[in-house]
């Protein structure tokens, strides 16, 4: 995961206080490692690398015993399999449909988990990203999308896309925060003595 400092993790705090200040919409931000393990893939790629060696193998080396043919397979496999392990290389293999996909479920898997769904005034807004897909998801609930007109909203989200993948990402979190609140500041003000359902805080998945 990008490594953030004390000062990065308080900057995404001090947005979302400034910003729940002005209006009643409740501010949640979230960041993940990655959307998912992808447990199975490291398997499935070694042997299909293993395979079509195998196959190779055996055509250009005709004499090539059984026996060494298996101990080299196994010892493929093995390592392989290791190897594949290692998130940055992993991710490369992974089809960017599958990444999306694993990506959104998990925003809104997430935004279900923190209860910003059954909120009372339907006013919770999360700010999601998942590092290893390079994911970047803004869900507002009908008491907020409502207040912020569609291309100003597919602006916000666009800019916070474009900060995360350039590795940007604080960046991206607090210009979002900030660009939300401002539209939300005059049509959906803060109420006297309003109560914060949700932490200020950046939640680290």
């Amino acid at each position: 995961m990008t490594s953030l400092s004390s000062d990065d993790r308080q900057r995404i705090r001090t947005a979302v206080e400034q910003a729940e200040q002005a209006t009643s919409a409740e501010f949640v931000t979230v960041i993940a490692r990655r959307a998912d393990s992808y447990p199975f893939f490291p398997l499935i790629l070694s042997t299909v690398v293993v395979f079509t060696a195998s196959v190779v193998a055996m055509l250009v080396w005709p004499d090539l015993e059984a026996s060494q043919l298996v101990v080299g397979q196994l010892t493929a496999y093995g390592l392989l399999s290791l190897i594949l392990r290692w998130p940055p290389l992993l991710m490369r293999f992974i089809p960017a449909g599958i990444r999306r996909g694993r990506a959104r479920a998990k925003a809104h898997l997430t935004y279900v988990d923190l209860g910003l769904a059954t909120a009372p005034d339907r006013n919770g807004i999360l700010f999601f990203v998942a590092l290893g897909e390079r994911y970047v998801e803004v869900i507002a609930d009908q008491g907020v999308a409502r207040h912020i007109d569609d291309t100003i909203w597919e602006g916000i989200v666009a800019d916070f896309v474009a900060a995360v993948k350039r590795g940007a990402v604080v960046d991206g979190f607090v210009a979002a925060i900030e660009a939300c609140g401002a539209q939300l500041r005059e049509n959906l003000p803060a109420m006297a003595n309003e109560e914060n359902r949700f932490d200020d805080h950046l939640i680290e998945l």
